[in-house]
């Protein structure tokens, strides 16, 4: 269930973004509303998503005895995140070629950038959890992170580019990831859902204030409040579905979107890319500024849904979408 939330916030922000002006590729128009609006859902969503890739990483390899086998593993995460990345950057290109470029497959082509953070991701936790099955030292694990930042190292020097292969952008984003994974092995379900309440209540309250009410003073400083409250609230949030009882037909439903999460988040800034292509609903979207996040979100939600689906059920595309 917290995967599709995260698909939903991720879909509104991409539908928002347009508003804030900074849309690189058609620029937009900056609505202040909106555009707060935007960073408030980009201060979870991607968060989200990566906090519930390390839970389930955590959980199905502590309690299902999955993901023994190193290579295997890795073996189905290229076929699940490189394959599509590779797929539909190229297709981006062929169809789109005013907006990529073939240089950006080695940094990350649009949105598709998330498919190569999380496989390297996956990859370094692979490696870490290795060590500590073993009780290997402290010392080892900081040795292993400190090659994988001399491999960044390298990589950025000789590609003069600092997202390369989004080795940098993986690094940054290992800490949900690791929440996630210690979440599932401490098995926090337990814990008391009022003092969860409370907590990420008041965590998310702090960040909705922060985004919409403070003014911005150090961009450093500001990132890491917002990540602190951001993951605390997420935790939190965990914490309170996982008490959740849901029936059995929504908990079907929620299952089969749940699944194909991955094909909306590739679909949807595609549709949103296409329809901003052309001038005349472009101008629409300028001119109608209050409906236009809404109309956005609705299409760009539906038609990858039924895009999903129906590769889904084709076993020739199926897999052009890591199912």
């Amino acid at each position: 269930m917290m995967r599709v939330w995260a698909m939903t916030m991720i879909v509104a922000f991409h539908s928002l973004y347009f508003y804030t002006g900074l849309w690189w590729i058609h620029g937009g128009v900056k609505i202040s509303v909106w555009a707060k609006c935007a960073r408030f859902l980009d201060s979870i969503d991607l968060s989200m998503f990566v906090f519930i890739s390390g839970f389930l990483f955590g959980y199905l390899y502590l309690y299902k005895q999955k993901y023994r086998d190193r290579r295997a593993f890795i073996r189905g995460k290229i076929l699940r995140l490189i394959v599509p990345y590779m797929f539909w950057g190229v297709f981006m290109i062929l169809v789109q070629p005013s907006l990529h470029s073939w240089n950006q497959l080695l940094t990350g082509i649009s949105h598709l950038w998330f498919l190569l953070m999380l496989f390297w991701a996956f990859c370094i936790s692979s490696i870490i959890i290795r060590f500590r099955r073993n009780n290997t030292s402290s010392l080892c694990i900081l040795i292993c992170l400190m090659s994988l930042y001399l491999i960044w190292f390298i990589t950025k020097t000789f590609s003069n580019h600092h997202s390369f292969l989004c080795i940098e952008t993986s690094l940054s984003y290992m800490l949900p990831f690791y929440i996630g994974f210690v979440c599932s092995e401490k098995q926090i379900w337990h814990s008391s859902s009022r003092l969860a309440a409370l907590l990420g209540g008041f965590t998310l309250l702090l960040l909705f204030c922060y985004v919409f009410f403070v003014p911005s003073f150090d961009p450093d400083y500001n990132d890491l409040l917002i990540r602190v409250l951001s993951y605390s609230s997420i935790t939190c949030f965990f914490i309170l579905l996982s008490k959740v009882s849901v029936q059995t037909w929504l908990w079907n439903v929620v299952a089969k979107v749940d699944k194909l999460s991955l094909g909306v988040y590739i679909f949807n800034p595609i549709i949103i890319n296409a329809i901003l292509l052309n001038s005349i609903m472009k101008e629409w979207l300028i001119t109608n500024y209050l409906i236009g996040p809404f109309f956005l979100f609705v299409v760009s939600l539906v038609i990858p849904l039924c895009l999903s689906w129906l590769f889904n059920k084709t076993a020739y595309l199926s897999w052009t979408i890591g199912v």
